[in-house]
């Protein structure tokens, strides 16, 4: 069975989109390169991030002492003796054994997994992920065997060819590239149809290759058609043409001889020798995962309608449905015999059902954790808030990175969560329109504020606790009572979104900034509008007041951090060194340090006072959305859309 949204990931990741251009492009953009031009001519974004140095060697070393989450799950592929089961995720493959009731092992990959296939004998596993690499790992010890390099760049699928035991991948310009796994010597490589690739599913014995594409330059779009074509050749040898939408998914039959593809058009087709045979209808929502068991008689198929469905092949009759997950499905695999079927989600679990009786067996995904938007450390230390793109707060404890609370009651993604002053309460914003008070050790919802006519982008406590600031698309920044929700003032000024809002340290000033390119200093006691701090060349993404607040650190789409006297409005320092839009800057307490997070994946730490770049921390696989310092400078936490939350700490070796 083969991912075939996964790669879309490494595509979609390396831009940043503005909202008032690019909105309306984000359907029709299928292809990396065509992204990628039509980005630049837009004016919308930059290339993929470059590989980033470990470090400046000016600085001390970081090491991450603890991560919490597991990365977001996708592809699910069973050992060929059923016995283990590989799931790809965001930052390694976790390789889980099923008799045990173990957390699993994770094979640790740089970059977004794409792509896992066993090899014959179940001993080995070939990773494909986002770098363009493929990463042979020995199960048993969870040692790297070889990493098998070729000309070509992103890749789609990695497939061991069973008559050869060779490594085959294919990679998103059609092309087709073998190994030796032992060796790691590149064989073959050749070309299959000139279009741009978007998924492929290798057969059985590997001669033939099924492969969906994108069409169009401008407006390039994905193919409502299936190609089939000699995987030695890479000459075609059907064309499946039926579907009224976009192909997602496509798996061969265990026989060779049948192709089995799922649609946007909510429909599963099975497909003989180039002819369709049944249409499967009964999915809401688009195909997402296809995949046909092993001895050829059912298809399984998993849907955005969250719904996971066996049908039989031979009739096209449904034969059962699960319903047991609550978000899109992204890949469906069986187990060598099977009697089982697993099924990744977007609400960041692997079901394992017996399809039998459809009774579930298991679920993985107790420590997965879905797109994390910020975070933020308790006034004690010892707890961490991180608000969630799946509408909830996660409170951990960080003494063994346990699950506190979830806290849900919002109704879209939370954007941004913070601790009062005294560690009793957490204040949250989200994309919902709403702010709300929680109590911090009960998890109970204490109050909801409304005003806002648009997102909330972010909240902030002042240093007595009595207030609430919070920064809203509507182009506004509202003052709230915190201790009965009632909203205080209405400070106006910003030309576009408000994009964060952050209370100085002594509690007379506000700093914002906005999509304007601009970050505001604003008196809070009477909501006016004091300074306008202008020299960014892109929108302001985020703020952070140095500790005695003095100073203000910026973060902007323009990739650069910039270090402000606030009292003057002067520029002191312009912080460069990132490669994408910075997302988040926090100061360490004793104000000698700033940490800046960026969509280039990484996370540096500056000397504040010189203005000069000292550590760079590598090891997230996606965009870094959020960086918070405890409050004694020990510990750093980092959020990524990769995931995972890490907590760093110098290495003093």
């Amino acid at each position: 069975m083969s991912w075939v949204r996964g790669s879309m990931l490494v595509w979609l990741k390396g831009l940043e989109w503005r909202k008032s251009a690019c909105a309306t492009l984000r359907p029709v953009l299928f292809s990396a390169l065509f992204l990628y031009l039509l980005a630049v001519l837009a004016g919308c974004g930059g290339a993929p991030p470059e590989p980033a140095p470990v470090a400046d060697g000016t600085g001390p070393a970081y090491e991450t002492i603890l991560r919490i989450g597991r990365g977001g799950p996708g592809e699910v592929v069973y050992s060929p003796d059923g016995d283990y089961l590989a799931v790809a995720s965001t930052i390694g493959v976790w390789v889980y054994r099923l008799d045990e009731a173990g957390e699993g092992r994770l094979l640790p990959h740089a970059a977004v997994v794409v792509s896992v296939s066993w090899s014959p004998e179940g001993e080995q596993l070939a990773v494909a992920s986002a770098d363009g690499v493929v990463t042979v790992w020995d199960v048993g010890n969870g040692r790297k065997v070889q990493q098998l390099r070729g000309p070509t760049g992103a890749i789609l699928s990695v497939t061991w060819l069973p008559e050869s035991n060779q490594v085959a991948a294919v990679a998103t310009d059609s092309s087709v590239l073998i190994w030796d796994p032992g060796d790691g010597e590149l064989l073959d490589s050749f070309s299959g149809p000139g279009d741009a690739l978007t998924g492929v599913s290798w057969s059985a014995a590997g001669h033939h290759i099924a492969s969906t594409t994108t069409s169009g330059f401008l407006t390039p779009r994905r193919d409502h058609r299936v190609r089939v074509w000699n995987a030695r050749t890479g000459q075609q040898e059907h064309l499946l043409e039926g579907h009224t939408d976009r192909v997602t998914s496509v798996s061969w039959s265990p026989a060779d001889s049948q192709v089995v593809t799922g649609a946007a058009d909510s429909t599963v087709r099975i497909w003989d020798k180039g002819q369709l045979l049944h249409t499967l209808e009964g999915h809401t929502g688009e195909v997402t995962a296809v995949s046909w068991s092993p001895d050829g008689s059912r298809v399984a198929s998993g849907a955005a309608d969250n719904t996971v469905r066996v049908w039989d092949a031979s009739e096209g009759r449904l034969l059962r449905t699960w319903d047991s997950h609550t978000d899109e499905i992204r890949s469906v695999g069986w187990s060598a015999g099977g009697r089982r079927l697993a099924a990744s989600s977007d609400d960041g679990t692997v079901h394992i059902w017996r399809v039998a009786d459809g009774r579930l067996l298991r679920i993985l995904g107790e420590h997965y954790i879905l797109n994390v938007r910020s975070v933020s450390w308790a006034p004690d230390g010892d707890r961490l808030v991180a608000s969630m793109g799946d509408n909830s707060l996660r409170i951990w404890n960080l003494a063994d990175g346990g699950l506190l609370h979830v806290l849900k009651e919002h109704t879209d993604d939370v954007s941004d969560a913070r601790w009062s002053p005294d560690g009793r309460q957490i204040a949250s914003s989200s994309d919902d329109g709403t702010v709300r008070i929680w109590d911090a050790d009960s998890g109970q919802l204490l109050y909801t504020l409304e005003g806002h006519t648009d997102i909330v982008s972010s909240v902030s406590w002042s240093p007595d606790g009595d207030r609430l600031a919070s920064s809203s698309n509507d182009d506004t920044v509202r003052i709230w009572d915190a201790t009965t929700g009632q909203p205080l003032e209405t400070l106006k000024g910003h030309g576009h979104d408000v994009t964060q809002v952050r209370w100085s340290p002594g509690g007379r000033w506000l700093a914002s900034c906005s999509n304007d390119d601009t970050a505001g200093i604003w008196d809070a006691n009477d909501a006016r509008l004091l300074r306008s701090l202008k020299g960014h060349e892109h929108d302001v993404r985020t703020v952070s007041w140095s500790p005695g607040g003095e100073l203000l650190a910026t973060g902007s789409n323009d990739a650069t951090v910039r270090i402000w006297n606030v009292n003057e409005g002067r520029l002191l320092h312009s912080l460069v060194g990132h490669s994408g839009p910075v997302r988040s800057v926090d100061w360490s307490a004793d104000g000698r340090l700033l940490a800046s997070g960026s969509n280039d994946f990484r996370v540096l730490i500056w000397n504040a006072t010189e203005g000069r770049l000292q550590s760079t921390l590598v090891g997230h696989t996606d965009y870094v959305r959020g960086v918070s310092w405890s409050a004694d400078g020990k510990w750093l936490a980092s959020a990524s859309d990769d995931n995972t939350i890490r907590i760093w700490q110098q290495n003093d070796e």
